[in-house]
Protein backbone atom coordinates (compact mmCIF):
# COMPACT_ATOMS: atom_id res chain seq x y z
CA UNK A 1 0.00 0.00 0.00
CA UNK A 2 1.58 3.29 -1.13
CA UNK A 3 2.00 6.21 1.25
CA UNK A 4 -0.41 9.07 0.70
CA UNK A 5 1.34 12.07 -0.87
CA UNK A 6 -0.40 14.28 1.71
CA UNK A 7 0.99 12.39 4.71
CA UNK A 8 4.31 14.30 4.97
CA UNK A 9 2.35 17.56 4.72
CA UNK A 10 -0.04 16.56 7.49
CA UNK A 11 2.86 15.35 9.65
CA UNK A 12 4.66 18.67 9.21
CA UNK A 13 1.45 20.58 9.95
CA UNK A 14 0.87 18.57 13.15
CA UNK A 15 4.47 19.11 14.24
CA UNK A 16 4.13 22.85 13.64
CA UNK A 17 0.88 22.97 15.63
CA UNK A 18 2.52 21.15 18.51
CA UNK A 19 5.48 23.52 18.37
CA UNK A 20 3.13 26.54 18.50
CA UNK A 21 1.20 25.07 21.45
CA UNK A 22 4.44 24.43 23.35
CA UNK A 23 5.62 27.97 22.59
CA UNK A 24 2.33 29.38 23.91
CA UNK A 25 2.54 27.32 27.11
CA UNK A 26 6.18 28.25 27.71
CA UNK A 27 5.39 31.87 26.90
CA UNK A 28 3.06 32.07 29.90
CA UNK A 29 4.92 33.83 32.71
CA UNK A 30 2.87 32.13 35.45
CA UNK A 31 3.88 28.64 36.57
CA UNK A 32 1.58 26.17 34.80
CA UNK A 33 0.73 22.54 35.50
CA UNK A 34 -1.62 20.24 33.58
CA UNK A 35 -3.05 17.70 36.03
CA UNK A 36 -5.12 14.55 35.91
CA UNK A 37 -8.39 15.48 37.64
CA UNK A 38 -8.76 12.12 39.36
CA UNK A 39 -5.23 11.43 40.56
CA UNK A 40 -3.72 14.96 40.57
CA UNK A 41 -0.78 13.52 38.66
CA UNK A 42 1.28 16.15 36.86
CA UNK A 43 1.04 15.53 33.12
CA UNK A 44 2.87 18.63 31.86
CA UNK A 45 4.48 21.84 33.11
CA UNK A 46 5.88 24.95 31.49
CA UNK A 47 9.31 26.53 31.79
CA UNK A 48 8.10 29.11 34.32
CA UNK A 49 7.05 26.33 36.68
CA UNK A 50 10.43 24.59 36.47
CA UNK A 51 12.26 27.89 37.03
CA UNK A 52 10.08 28.83 40.03
CA UNK A 53 10.55 25.52 41.81
CA UNK A 54 14.13 24.87 40.76
CA UNK A 55 13.31 21.48 39.23
CA UNK A 56 13.70 19.64 35.94
CA UNK A 57 10.84 18.25 33.89
CA UNK A 58 11.94 14.71 34.79
CA UNK A 59 11.65 15.53 38.49
CA UNK A 60 8.09 16.78 38.09
CA UNK A 61 6.10 14.97 35.42
CA UNK A 62 4.45 11.85 36.80
CA UNK A 63 4.53 13.09 40.39
CA UNK A 64 1.46 14.22 42.37
CA UNK A 65 1.07 17.99 42.56
CA UNK A 66 1.11 17.98 46.38
CA UNK A 67 4.39 16.04 46.37
CA UNK A 68 6.06 18.77 44.33
CA UNK A 69 4.44 21.97 45.61
CA UNK A 70 4.00 21.07 49.30
CA UNK A 71 6.40 18.15 49.81
CA UNK A 72 3.48 16.08 51.12
CA UNK A 73 2.72 12.38 50.75
CA UNK A 74 -1.07 12.91 50.70
CA UNK A 75 -3.43 15.52 49.22
CA UNK A 76 -3.56 18.94 50.87
CA UNK A 77 -7.14 18.44 52.05
CA UNK A 78 -6.17 15.24 53.88
CA UNK A 79 -3.20 17.01 55.46
CA UNK A 80 -5.67 19.76 56.44
CA UNK A 81 -3.25 22.56 55.60
CA UNK A 82 -5.74 24.46 53.45
CA UNK A 83 -8.65 24.13 51.06
CA UNK A 84 -7.56 22.55 47.78
CA UNK A 85 -8.56 24.61 44.71
CA UNK A 86 -8.09 21.54 42.51
CA UNK A 87 -10.74 19.63 44.41
CA UNK A 88 -13.03 22.67 44.26
CA UNK A 89 -12.69 22.87 40.46
CA UNK A 90 -13.28 19.12 40.09
CA UNK A 91 -16.40 19.15 42.27
CA UNK A 92 -17.89 22.39 40.96
CA UNK A 93 -16.67 22.29 37.38
CA UNK A 94 -15.74 25.95 37.73
CA UNK A 95 -12.61 28.05 38.06
CA UNK A 96 -11.18 28.40 41.58
CA UNK A 97 -8.96 31.17 42.92
CA UNK A 98 -7.03 31.20 46.21
CA UNK A 99 -3.67 32.03 47.80
CA UNK A 100 -1.26 29.36 49.00
CA UNK A 101 2.27 29.05 50.28
CA UNK A 102 4.21 26.49 48.26
CA UNK A 103 7.80 25.30 48.74
CA UNK A 104 10.49 25.12 46.08
CA UNK A 105 13.07 22.34 45.81
CA UNK A 106 15.09 23.87 48.67
CA UNK A 107 12.06 24.21 50.95
CA UNK A 108 11.89 27.99 50.54
CA UNK A 109 8.40 29.48 50.73
CA UNK A 110 6.75 30.65 47.52
CA UNK A 111 3.73 32.83 48.20
CA UNK A 112 1.42 32.16 45.26
CA UNK A 113 -1.94 33.14 43.86
CA UNK A 114 -3.44 29.91 42.53
CA UNK A 115 -6.01 29.72 39.75
CA UNK A 116 -7.39 26.35 38.62
CA UNK A 117 -9.40 25.78 35.44
CA UNK A 118 -11.33 22.54 34.79
CA UNK A 119 -11.08 20.88 31.37
CA UNK A 120 -14.07 18.67 30.55
CA UNK A 121 -14.27 15.62 28.31
CA UNK A 122 -16.93 14.85 25.67
CA UNK A 123 -19.32 13.68 28.43
CA UNK A 124 -19.00 16.93 30.35
CA UNK A 125 -16.91 15.40 33.13
CA UNK A 126 -13.85 17.19 34.47
CA UNK A 127 -10.91 15.20 33.12
CA UNK A 128 -8.00 17.56 33.56
CA UNK A 129 -7.12 20.66 35.55
CA UNK A 130 -4.97 23.59 34.48
CA UNK A 131 -3.16 24.92 37.54
CA UNK A 132 -1.68 28.43 37.25
CA UNK A 133 0.52 29.79 40.03
CA UNK A 134 1.50 33.46 40.15
CA UNK A 135 4.35 34.47 42.45
CA UNK A 136 3.06 37.12 44.88
CA UNK A 137 6.00 36.94 47.31
CA UNK A 138 6.97 40.55 46.62
CA UNK A 139 3.37 41.70 47.05
CA UNK A 140 3.17 39.81 50.35
CA UNK A 141 6.37 41.51 51.48
CA UNK A 142 4.98 44.98 50.75
CA UNK A 143 1.71 44.06 52.47
CA UNK A 144 3.73 43.00 55.52
CA UNK A 145 5.68 46.27 55.40
CA UNK A 146 2.41 48.21 55.22
CA UNK A 147 1.00 46.34 58.23
CA UNK A 148 4.19 47.04 60.17
CA UNK A 149 3.95 50.73 59.28
CA UNK A 150 0.32 50.85 60.37
CA UNK A 151 1.30 49.11 63.62
CA UNK A 152 4.08 51.64 64.20
CA UNK A 153 1.78 54.57 63.39
CA UNK A 154 -0.71 53.24 65.94
CA UNK A 155 1.99 52.85 68.57
CA UNK A 156 3.29 56.37 67.91
CA UNK A 157 -0.20 57.84 68.28
CA UNK A 158 -0.85 55.98 71.53
CA UNK A 159 2.61 56.74 72.91
CA UNK A 160 2.37 60.43 72.03
CA UNK A 161 -1.07 60.73 73.59
CA UNK A 162 -0.05 58.84 76.73
CA UNK A 163 3.09 60.96 77.14
CA UNK A 164 1.09 64.17 76.83
CA UNK A 165 -1.58 63.05 79.31
CA UNK A 166 1.02 61.82 81.84
CA UNK A 167 3.25 64.89 81.64
CA UNK A 168 0.63 67.44 82.61
CA UNK A 169 -0.30 66.06 86.06
CA UNK A 170 3.21 64.68 86.58
CA UNK A 171 4.75 68.15 86.28
CA UNK A 172 2.48 69.39 89.08
CA UNK A 173 3.25 66.32 91.24
CA UNK A 174 7.03 66.64 90.84
CA UNK A 175 6.97 70.37 91.50
CA UNK A 176 4.98 69.83 94.69
CA UNK A 177 7.24 67.01 95.90
CA UNK A 178 10.41 69.02 95.25
CA UNK A 179 9.01 71.90 97.32
CA UNK A 180 8.03 69.53 100.11
CA UNK A 181 11.47 67.87 100.19
CA UNK A 182 13.10 71.29 100.59
CA UNK A 183 10.90 72.15 103.53
CA UNK A 184 11.46 68.88 105.40
CA UNK A 185 14.53 68.22 107.50
CA UNK A 186 16.84 65.47 106.14
CA UNK A 187 16.48 63.42 109.30
CA UNK A 188 12.70 63.56 109.24
CA UNK A 189 11.12 60.18 108.22
CA UNK A 190 8.69 62.17 106.06
CA UNK A 191 11.67 63.60 104.16
CA UNK A 192 12.87 60.10 103.27
CA UNK A 193 9.40 58.97 102.17
CA UNK A 194 8.82 62.13 100.14
CA UNK A 195 12.22 61.80 98.47
CA UNK A 196 11.44 58.18 97.53
CA UNK A 197 8.13 59.24 95.98
CA UNK A 198 9.91 62.05 94.11
CA UNK A 199 12.50 59.60 92.75
CA UNK A 200 9.74 57.37 91.41
CA UNK A 201 7.95 60.36 89.92
CA UNK A 202 11.17 61.38 88.11
CA UNK A 203 11.51 57.80 86.88
CA UNK A 204 7.98 58.01 85.51
CA UNK A 205 8.90 61.26 83.76
CA UNK A 206 11.79 59.48 82.00
CA UNK A 207 9.36 56.79 80.86
CA UNK A 208 7.06 59.50 79.54
CA UNK A 209 9.97 61.11 77.68
CA UNK A 210 10.82 57.76 76.07
CA UNK A 211 7.20 57.35 74.99
CA UNK A 212 7.41 60.70 73.20
CA UNK A 213 10.70 59.67 71.53
CA UNK A 214 9.54 56.36 70.04
CA UNK A 215 10.51 56.16 66.37
CA UNK A 216 10.33 52.42 65.62
CA UNK A 217 8.77 49.19 66.82
CA UNK A 218 10.77 46.98 69.18
CA UNK A 219 9.51 44.42 71.67
CA UNK A 220 10.82 42.21 74.44
CA UNK A 221 9.70 39.18 76.44
CA UNK A 222 7.43 39.98 79.38
CA UNK A 223 5.66 37.15 81.24
CA UNK A 224 3.77 33.99 80.23
CA UNK A 225 5.05 34.22 76.66
CA UNK A 226 3.72 37.74 76.17
CA UNK A 227 5.74 40.54 74.60
CA UNK A 228 5.65 44.24 75.36
CA UNK A 229 7.12 47.31 73.69
CA UNK A 230 10.81 47.74 74.52
CA UNK A 231 10.92 51.47 75.31
CA UNK A 232 14.72 51.64 75.44
CA UNK A 233 15.18 50.20 71.97
CA UNK A 234 12.09 51.82 70.44
CA UNK A 235 13.16 55.30 71.54
CA UNK A 236 16.80 54.98 70.46
CA UNK A 237 17.82 56.66 67.17
CA UNK A 238 17.88 54.38 64.12
CA UNK A 239 21.37 52.91 63.59
CA UNK A 240 23.25 54.31 60.61
CA UNK A 241 23.04 51.95 57.64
Amino acid sequence: MSESPDRPYHADLLAEQLRIKEAIIDGISDALMLLDAKTFEILEVNSAFLASYGLTREQVVGKKCYEVTHHLSSPCSQAQIHTCPLEESVSSGNMSLTEHTHQDSDGQDLHSEITTYPLKDADGQVAHIIHLSRDITERKYFEFQLREKEKLDGILEIAGGASHEINQPLTVIISGLEGLVKRLEPGDPKHELTQMILDHANRLRKVSEKLAQITRYASKEYVAGKRIVDLDQASEPEPDS
